[in-house]
């Protein structure tokens, strides 16, 4: 995910939270097998918005 920040992504905070989320199990049985990637900055404040990251190309 660090290769995909903006610019200035990384002065929105020192820690990020990261989740993976998995295909439900019948999205799996019909061949889904997209594993989703979720980062959320942990700030002083709890509360960040908008996107930090950016597909190239």
């Amino acid at each position: 995910m660090a290769a995909t920040m903006v610019p200035d992504g990384r002065d929105i905070a020192d820690e990020w939270n990261v989740d993976i989320i998995p295909p439900s199990a019948v999205e799996w049985d019909n061949g889904l097998r997209v594993l989703r990637c979720v980062a959320a900055a942990v700030s002083d404040d709890g509360e960040k918005t908008g996107s930090q990251f950016a597909v190239q190309g």
